[in-house]
């Protein structure tokens, strides 16, 4: 009997360890799913934060060079220069966010096509300002070249902005979803095992009974047969095939 129960106890944990292998592979699963799409929300936060640099060092570039001209003052064309190369990185850094885009690639190349344009303009401005003076300097921006330029600039870098959103909203979206699945998948993993034990455990208490119940019934029938064979001055032996030992009743040992 203690074969059997113990077979079953082993079947029930097969079963139960194969169903809890699939459910730890469906969290993980989920937890896998909910990182990646956690990684691509602050993959759009940071396209955000660095076209948002693009933008206000572009806007400095421009001040410099203009402080440049109403100063004269050497400093600025210094800065100028460094705001620019810190632009460039900038953007560089918006290509390899985005570089999986495809449909916004041609929106980078265009606002890198009118930043170098937009920075070119105020390098000329700079260079006309220090052969000609203020006079030329100021009636070459006032042509409205400039203003061009940054109104493009700040065209794409909004194209490239509503790009991120629209993105990031499904990202968002996509990224709750994984979560819910994710905490659905651990509720669910938790409740089997929790049942897995008091399963086992019942069944154990169970097969614990009925175990208890026959050796309860073997004893009494031991005691029923000794009060028979000392009415009936009886006795009872056995052979044992292996050890040719004898063994025998109390009553036969009486007689």
């Amino acid at each position: 009997m203690m074969n059997a129960f113990s077979k079953r106890i082993i079947y029930s944990l097969e079963l139960f360890a194969i169903i809890l292998v699939c459910l730890l592979f469906a969290t993980y699963y989920n937890i896998k799913r909910a990182d990646s799409r956690e990684l691509w929300v602050n993959h759009s936060d940071e396209v955000f934060i660095h076209i948002g640099r693009v933008q206000i060092l572009a806007a400095e570039s421009e001040i410099q060079a203009r402080n440049y001209v109403m100063s004269g003052h050497p400093i600025y064309v210094k800065q100028f220069k460094a705001t620019n190369a810190a632009v460039i990185r900038q953007l560089d850094t918006v290509k390899n966010f985005t570089i999986d885009n495809a449909s916004i690639q041609p929106v980078i190349d265009s606002l890198s096509f009118y930043l170098a344009k937009r920075i070119f303009f105020y390098q000329r401005v700079i260079n006309l300002f220090g052969k000609n003076g203020f006079q030329n300097a100021v009636e070459f921006i006032q042509g409205g070249e400039g203003q061009v330029y940054g109104n493009k600039t700040t065209y794409f870098i909004n194209k490239i902005e509503q790009n991120e959103n629209s993105l990031m909203a499904l990202r968002k979206a996509d990224s709750g979803s994984a979560l819910l699945m994710l905490n659905v998948s651990l509720v669910v993993t938790v409740v089997f095992i929790l049942a897995m034990i008091m399963m086992l455990l019942r069944k154990a208490h169970n097969e614990s009974l009925v175990h208890n119940r026959l050796v309860a019934d073997l004893i009494n029938n031991n005691e029923r047969n000794k009060r028979a064979e000392e009415m009936a001055v009886l006795g009872t032996w056995d052979l044992d095939m292996v050890t040719g030992k004898i063994n025998g009743s109390e009553g036969m040992y009486r007689i």
